[in-house]
């Protein structure tokens, strides 16, 4: 009986378990969670505060601890997820709308942090802290609309606020910019130190200060700053590469040499210090150094598994691809999975992937992530594919996981804001750039592309501040000075387009220098000042410092002045020079189909193809010609030839798909952009192409309709027009014409001779029951083409003008 009252007993107590509700669960989790942080045990405080959300997702107190949690361990893409979900759940919620605005004003993102701005201070008006993040709104907008004046009076009430809120050190940090902004680095670098004083780990302030010290030219303390940077981040081998960068340029190469052999030596097993040195050869001293040093380091060592998979991949960037495969596959033959053997197979997927055996590449990644599903580079691996292959929820279904893992992976940010391009998701595509910048601590390559986007959409000064903070952190890089001057074209500031010249200028680089060259030809060009151009560019030929580039620009100045003589001689003088180079005579032959000599160009076009039948270039330009001259059978004949030599030639087969399309064997030049687009799915042009085709030839084909939109959902938002065009006839044929419209009617405009767009812009209104403009647009149609034009939507339009007019004119009597 006893037994039986004990088998009760744990009947019932397990029923009561059963019993509890998932928040009453949930609530047991956030005590637990809040336990283990009072002991300092974060890691299992985050599996508790997992297990909350995963039983009750609306627990707010939970959700906003854990985002406090996030927040101070760094992640701080994940905080602000976090308290968004919060706010979300409940908008009155102080902590939350504060906490957003603090995190998005940090980033630099005062457009997101506007609203919860606003929200809290209606909930707390006279909040210190709220008042203080207004004044730093008011400075950002200074800083944007360029209101020196107003930057300088908000910068002042701020630096009343910092004495009120000494440790809120976004304060200090728009000091600092103000100081800099003002040239006053001394006072930069005391406020600098101040706020090191407070986040002793904030990177951006070390690098912030190096910049500093440089424009003071306090070249030790750089130094000394350079290799603090090293102890005190050893994890960061960046941080190396920074110090070893200043060295080389300085012309301080040996001390650089130097210094990673001994940060080697001292490590001794450590193979990222072995690696960084290895880097540094290549770089400096070339690969066959590099391949040198890397065989001694195997033939010393032991374990050398990572520096023959390095091997490998000089190999494989160097052209020997085979050897490079061969290497990584005997490496990897017969060893057991490990995490070490799994990057492993993650590098020679990307290396199938390179010689094209995507395949190979898949089934490869598929093994690493079958063996651990949260492996973040085969998930980046597999997320690009999904991409490619259009399967957009799953890819960021994927790169959710991905960053799950790594939530400062830039490079996880970077593809989902690839993915939300391509589903025409422009503004989360732009938050995630954002991100990346972030994360990457405003890293050239992720600035760059940001900033390009916001150049895109004409949003120069924001661009333009991305850059400048990139800039201040990688101070002479050209990859950054080039597209900002480029952006100060844009925008017609001709003084700081100077500036960045000079920069580029100074810097001992071919690039910087024919960049420089580039960008004060275009100052002087959009200008009107023809002229002036050419004198600039012929004194740096004359002393030498122009190159070909300089000359090329001589004579298409020439050229679009219409002074076929000058263009004429000054071609010959280019070829005098160095009768042999074939750039020299392309140039020769291109200016003589300019000047409308085909004869004379197609003698040099075809004695440059019999010298290399692989010149690409050449096929074009000599198929062009044929073109101009109407000499549509050797056109053909020609492109049919060059496609024989190069079949993948991505030119030559756009060339044949406008070709079949103007011939109207539309199945032909569909059949090709599809080719294209499996090869190169991210190309705008070629996806605009084919979704055009199919959205203007075989609309009334669902499957083909579909596909159409799938290939084209990026063009969504866009401000190009032909793109406009194709976007906007597609939601017309899925049933939104309302929307179609907003797309067309500023498509027609930028494009009014061409008589298909118009004819979608007649075919919208008369789907929203607007005959008049329908019956003006199919005019419109007609007005452009021929009598005897017999295209489909020709002969639609003529047959609908003839009955809207006789339904909307009035008839006389």
């Amino acid at each position: 009986m006893r037994n039986g009252l004990l088998v009760l007993a744990v009947a019932l107590t397990a029923l009561l378990a059963g019993c509890e509700s998932s928040e009453q669960r949930a609530e047991k989790h956030f005590q637990s969670a809040l336990a283990l942080l009072a002991e300092g045990d974060t890691d299992r405080a985050i599996v508790e505060f997992r297990n909350v959300f995963k039983l009750n997702a609306e627990h707010l107190k939970a959700r906003l601890a854990f985002a406090g949690l996030m927040e101070a361990q760094g992640s701080t893409g994940v905080a602000y997820r976090e308290f968004l979900l919060a706010a979300e759940q409940a908008p009155e919620n102080l902590g939350a709308r504060r906490s957003l605005a603090r995190l998005a004003a940090e980033q630099g993102r005062w457009d997101d942090a506007a609203p919860h701005l606003e929200a809290a201070l209606a909930l707390a008006p006279d909040d210190p802290e709220l008042k203080a993040l207004k004044a730093g709104q008011a400075y950002a907008a200074a800083v944007q609309s360029r209101d020196n004046s107003a930057r300088r009076a908000a910068a002042r009430e701020i630096a009343a606020y910092v004495t009120e809120l000494p440790e809120f050190l976004l304060l200090r940090v728009i000091v600092i910019d103000n100081a800099l902004r003002e040239q006053n680095f001394q006072a930069a670098l005391n406020e600098i130190d101040m706020a090191l004083a407070l986040a002793p780990q904030a990177r951006a302030l070390y690098q912030q200060r190096l910049a500093v010290l440089s424009q003071l030219g306090d070249h030790d303390a750089v130094e000394a700053g350079l290799i603090d940077l090293v102890e005190r981040f050893p994890e960061e081998p960046e941080n190396q590469l920074k110090l070893v960068r200043w060295y080389v340029s300085r012309g301080q190469a040996e001390q650089a040499e130097a210094f990673l052999r001994d940060a080697a030596r001292q490590q001794g097993d450590d193979a990222d210090r072995k690696l960084a040195l290895i880097s540094f050869l290549r770089q400096i001293r070339g690969a066959d150094a590099a391949l040198e040093e890397l065989n001694a380091i195997i033939a010393q060592n032991d374990d050398t598994r990572v520096f023959r998979a390095m091997r490998a991949g000089f190999l494989f960037d160097s052209g020997q691809t085979d050897q490079a495969l061969a290497e990584m596959e005997a490496l990897l033959d017969g060893a057991p999975p490990s995490d070490e053997i799994r990057n492993f197979q993650v590098t020679l997927a990307r290396m199938y992937q390179g010689v094209g055996d995507a395949v190979a590449a898949r089934a490869l990644a598929e093994t690493v992530l079958s063996q651990d599903a949260g492996h973040v580079e085969a998930l980046k691996l597999k997320a690009r594919w999904l991409i490619e292959d259009d399967d957009l929820s799953a890819a960021i279904a994927l790169l959710r996981t991905a960053l799950d893992q790594s939530p400062e992976d830039a490079g996880i940010m970077t593809l989902m804001a690839q993915a939300y391009e391509r589903g025409g998701d422009r503004e989360l595509m732009s938050e995630m750039l954002a991100l990346a910048v972030e994360a990457s601590n405003k890293a050239p390559r992720e600035s760059i592309r940001y900033a390009g986007v916001l150049a895109q959409g004409k949003k120069y000064l924001p661009a333009e501040a991305v850059l400048l903070d990139s800039l201040r952190l990688n101070r002479d890089n050209v990859d950054i000075l080039v597209p900002l001057g480029r952006l100060y074209v844009k925008m017609g500031d001709w003084p700081r387009t100077e500036t960045v010249a000079n920069s580029l200028e100074r810097l001992d680089n071919a690039v910087a220098q024919a960049a420089a060259l580039n960008l004060r030809a275009a100052v002087l060009q959009a200008q009107d000042k023809t002229a002036d151009t050419l004198d600039y560019l012929q004194a740096l030929v004359e002393r030498g410092e122009g190159g070909l580039g300089a000359q090329i620009a001589i004579l298409r100045s020439h050229l679009s002045n219409g002074d076929s003589d000058a263009a004429r001689a000054y071609a010959a003088q280019m070829l005098a020079e160095d009768p042999q180079s074939y750039d020299r005579r392309f140039v020769q032959g291109t200016v003589f189909a300019a000047l409308n000599e085909p004869a004379r160009a197609e003698q040099i076009y075809t004695a440059l193809l019999d010298e290399d039948p692989a010149r690409e270039k050449v096929w074009s330009a000599l198929y062009r010609l044929h073109k101009t001259a109407g000499r549509s059978d050797a056109a053909r004949a020609t492109l049919g030839r060059a496609l024989e030599v190069l079949p993948d030639s991505e030119t030559l087969l756009w060339t044949q798909a406008g070709d079949l399309e103007a011939e109207g064997d539309i199945s032909g030049a569909i059949g090709i952009y599809e080719r294209m687009y499996a090869r190169n799915s991210s190309n705008a042009i070629i996806a605009n192409n084919l979704a055009s085709l199919l959205a203007s030839y075989r609309g009334d084909d669902p499957e083909s309709l579909d596909r159409a939109f799938v290939v084209a959902r990026r063009l969504r938002g866009t401000g190009f027009p032909p793109f406009q065009d194709t976007y906007g006839w597609l939601v017309h044929l899925r049933g939104d014409s309302a929307e179609a419209l907003s797309y067309m009617e500023p498509a027609a405009a930028a494009i009014p001779a061409d008589p298909l767009v118009q004819f979608h812009l007649a075919e919208i209104y008369a789907a929203l029951d607007r005959p008049a403009d329908a019956l003006e647009y199919y005019r419109k149609v007609l007005d452009l083409v021929g009598e005897l034009d017999m295209r489909a939507f020709v002969q639609t339009a003529r047959a609908q003008a003839v009955q809207l007019a006789n339904s909307t004119e009035p008839r006389a009597n």
